[in-house]
């Protein structure tokens, strides 16, 4: 945004002495993120390309184990954290996984149909809430923050399909 605020005339620059610092301030920001989180991801990538990685098959076998699950308590599911009570155990790995890494998965074996129901009606709801908000705001100083407040939501809830639960722990290390 502090790029978009410069103002063109002549075809010339002009930037004034507060957006230059925000615009040093993000970048200054933005840098430490990558570096903190770059490395993290570049251990993940080489965990996962590593032969003897256990990730993938904890991953499918935690996802056979939420099925039958969901298939023997369709209705009700075996109840918030019952997961992590069946969940396999794996040679080599010390700790049983608590969740399946896919919250539709985890949802569904946890609390069954009527979970998965109302976790979608949640999900629609909440997007149609920040959509009205986008719109009610579009031409406000509020329309940025609803933009953000989507995005924030929309990467935690894809998020969720692959690594993690609804308030992903990637996030919160």
């Amino acid at each position: 945004m502090t790029v978009a605020t410069l103002k063109f005339a002549r075809r010339k620059i002009f930037l004034n002495k507060r957006n230059l610092i925000l615009l040093v301030l993000i970048l200054l920001i933005g840098g430490i993120l990558i570096l903190s989180v770059g490395r993290v991801f570049l251990l993940r990538v080489k965990a996962v390309l590593s032969p003897d990685y256990y990730g993938r098959v904890e991953r499918i076998r935690n996802a056979e184990v939420a099925l039958e699950l969901f298939k023997n308590n369709p209705f009700w599911g075996v109840g918030i954290g019952g997961f992590s009570v069946f969940a396999p155990e794996i040679e080599g790995v010390k700790e049983r996984f608590k969740y399946p890494h896919n919250i539709l998965l985890e949802v569904v074996c946890e609390l069954g149909l009527l979970g998965l129901f109302f976790f979608g009606a949640l999900v629609i709801l909440t997007l149609k809430q920040l959509s009205h908000l986008r719109r009610r705001w579009r031409y406000s100083k509020f329309h940025p923050l609803a933009c953000v407040l989507t995005t924030v939501f929309v990467f935690c809830l894809l998020s969720s399909f692959t690594s993690g639960d609804i308030n992903n722990p990637l996030i919160q290390r």
